[in-house]
């Protein structure tokens, strides 16, 4: 299937929500964890851009009020499997997002672990323990993967406390 893919400038179009929920739909289907819910997946933004008229307010608000953006402060209700998922279609509409969802999961455990997760960092790395597993259940990596990725992890942890 070929894909659409819009610049940062463009994503605050209905159009790019259209082709971002086909994407993440895809995907989750892909991946064997297609869910009903996922239809409805980012429905808001079309809407509060008619509102607000400025992404970024429609973008800080959407991440801190669903469950698959790490910006949600509900850390122990996330998403992870709609987190994973998210990640992996981003590259097919997203420009500046090239990455899967494996390669964004190491970019944020080995460049950003010390800093993105000032408060609750014990339990927001327990929650992140789980991604790998994620991963694997997705059918995005193989157990050796997993156990490459958990090592990084872990001494990432112990060298950042």
């Amino acid at each position: 299937m070929t894909w659409k893919t819009f610049t940062t400038r463009q994503k605050s179009s209905f159009t790019y929500w259209w082709w971002h929920n086909l994407a993440f739909n895809y995907t989750a289907i892909k991946c064997k964890a297609w869910k009903f819910k996922y239809l409805f997946h980012d429905i808001e933004k079309p809407f509060l851009m008619l509102i607000w008229r400025d992404y970024k307010k429609v973008q800080q608000f959407h991440r801190s009020k669903n469950k698959h953006h790490i910006e949600y402060p509900h850390y122990a209700k996330w998403d992870l499997e709609a987190m994973v998922i998210d990640w992996e279609c981003s590259r097919l509409t997203k420009l500046e997002s090239p990455l899967n969802a494996v390669d964004t999961f190491r970019n944020m455990v080995e460049i950003k672990e010390s800093t993105l997760y000032v408060n609750d960092i014990v339990i927001r790395t327990s929650l992140l323990k789980r991604i790998p597993d994620i991963l694997v259940k997705l059918n995005l990596i193989n157990n050796l993967e997993k156990e490459k990725l958990n090592s990084i992890m872990f001494s990432n942890i112990i060298k950042n406390r």
